[in-house]
């Protein structure tokens, strides 16, 4: 994933292509990086190789942020992320329970957040 800078470097380095070569990159192109790297060889100017070495960086420096996201097992009730460990509401042990069997064979239901007996 490239960040603003990079992308803006990006946008630079396809004009400076588009009025040297006449060459039209699109951003949506997958493999866009080598793409502009490959015309700053034959480039007549230093800028194409300057934003090239900037955007090098940029990438480089926006691969070594990302970290890996963790997967959590969390749940979300209209946006808000609910806490897995804290029970939304308290357990009435007073009326009839469910066996394990029938709270098998029986599908939990869910109103408004709540679970339903």
């Amino acid at each position: 994933m490239y960040t603003r800078k990079a992308i803006e470097i990006a946008q630079k380095m396809r004009r400076h292509i588009r009025s040297e070569f006449g060459e039209q990159i699109p951003l949506a192109t997958p493999d866009l990086v080598e793409r502009l790297f490959a015309y700053v060889p034959r480039s007549r100017t230093a800028v194409l190789a300057r934003l090239a070495a900037e955007l090098e960086k940029e990438t480089a420096s926006a691969q070594s942020t990302a970290e890996p996201l963790k997967q959590e097992n969390v749940t979300y009730y209209r946006g808000a992320a609910l806490s897995p460990s804290a029970p939304s509401k308290p357990q009435d042990t007073s009326g009839p329970t469910l066996t394990t069997d029938t709270a098998a064979s029986k599908p939990r239901r869910i109103y408004r957040g709540q679970i339903i007996e």
